[in-house]
């Protein structure tokens, strides 16, 4: 039999991390002496204090090794998979963490505010009243969002007030500096609509987004600093790009107090 100081000594484990074990039934002492309170184990217990502290070393918490220690093989084994499919997803987390730091420490100094707010997310699915049309230039826009809102009012058409409104780009003209535009209004419900207006469902979107404060000239600079998050990430779009106006000419009257989401619809590379 082993004192407590000789097997922590052979094991490694500390005296104190012994004693926390043998609390929590981890690995519990062979004999303790009830007059002393000596704490003694036997040799064969170096076994389990090995692999404690190699499931440790896995990843795996106390309460889960206390588990594991009592399974049968086959069963082991079969949570060590589990246990390195959730590893191997935590990398890649670990990868694009990483990925996108280097994104904002390479950034211009200037343009770091920009690089901070790019995130990944998932736009929720939702119904929308759409008008499109083409315009010659992004402040037009305001035309358009006219017509929708008379057009909805005519349908009886109620807007969900509590959401913003979208503009999505389905692309530019340059040899007559025109662009197909498209503006939507959330809505809280499907509706009857006429010609002129559009009902449909959005469905849920996964995109990478970016969030900027100020004027709409700032779009082409925004647009190459996500150009570069994508290439390090190793996505690419996967559809059309869309604006989200939390504050914009609609509801604000000075235009270095805009806040608007670009939105880009991704998928993920194809590795050749």
């Amino acid at each position: 039999m082993l004192r407590i100081g000789e097997f922590s000594a052979l094991s490694s484990i500390s005296i104190h991390m012994l004693r926390n074990y043998d609390k929590i039934g981890l690995l519990v002492p062979q004999y303790v002496d009830e007059l002393n309170g000596y704490r003694y184990y036997d040799k064969q217990q170096l076994l389990q204090a090995n692999q404690i502290i190699s499931l440790k070393s896995m990843g795996f918490g106390l309460e889960e090794i206390k588990e594991i220690l009592l399974m049968q093989q086959s069963d082991v084994t079969v949570l060590l998979r589990l246990k390195l499919q959730s590893k191997y997803r935590e990398l890649r987390k670990i990868k694009d963490q990483i990925r996108q730091i280097k994104v904002v420490i390479n950034t211009d100094k200037k343009l770091e505010d920009y690089a901070l707010s790019i995130v990944r997310k998932t736009i929720a699915p939702l119904w929308v009243a759409s008008l499109r049309g083409i315009i010659h230039d992004y402040p037009e826009e305001g035309i358009l969002w006219e017509q929708l809102n008379k057009a909805c009012e005519v349908c009886g058409i109620k807007v969900d007030t509590e959401s913003p409104a979208m503009a999505v780009y389905h692309g530019a003209d340059d040899s007559n500096e025109m662009l197909d535009v498209e503006v939507q209004f959330p809505l809280d419900k499907e509706y009857a609509a006429d010609n002129e207006v559009k009902i449909y469902p959005l469905p849920e979107r996964e995109v990478v987004s970016i969030v900027f404060k100020g004027c709409y000239s700032q779009i082409g600079t925004i647009n190459l600093i996500v150009a570069e998050w994508l290439e390090e990430n190793r996505l690419e779009i996967d559809g059309q790009t869309f604006s989200i106006y939390y504050s914009s000419p609609g509801n604000c009257s000075d235009d270095r107090e805009y806040v608007t989401e670009l939105c880009f619809p991704i998928k993920e590379r194809n590795a050749n």
